[in-house]
């Protein structure tokens, strides 16, 4: 059915504080490989990630089968460069599997949102590089 309509269904594991089935990119995959259609595929959250402690070298381990990502700061609002917090991990990551599907930003925001989403596509801009 969803191959037919070209759409994709995405796993998403989330943190422990939200679900208790799927918590970890490992666990996704494993039910995307019992699932066995190509239409699934697994999405990762960098929030949910960092939150379960999940390295985000995970992205990259399992890069044949990520096919959507969300990203945001560790706080889950929007990253900019200058939050304090060290983005090199992800990126590599991306670079390391040619990622090239979607992306998205999944924060909240507080005071100005277009400021804040300048930064972020700044920080995107630079740390994606030629991969987009």
């Amino acid at each position: 059915m969803l191959e037919a309509r070209g759409m994709t269904l995405v796993i998403e594991p989330c943190p422990v504080h939200e679900n208790n089935m799927i918590t970890f990119i490992p666990e996704a995959y494993y039910v995307m490989r019992r699932v066995g259609r190509p239409s699934v595929g697994i999405m990762a959250d960098t929030y949910s990630m960092q939150f379960g402690y999940e390295r985000m070298s995970e992205i990259a381990a399992y890069g044949d089968a990520i096919r959507h990502l969300h990203f945001s700061a560790p706080n889950h609002r929007i990253p900019h460069e200058k939050d304090g917090y060290d983005y090199s991990d992800f990126f590599s990551a991306l670079h390391e599997m040619h990622y090239a599907d979607t992306l998205t930003i999944e924060a909240f925001h507080d005071g100005d949102f277009e400021k804040q989403v300048n930064e972020a596509f700044k920080l995107l801009k630079n740390g994606l590089g030629e991969l987009y």
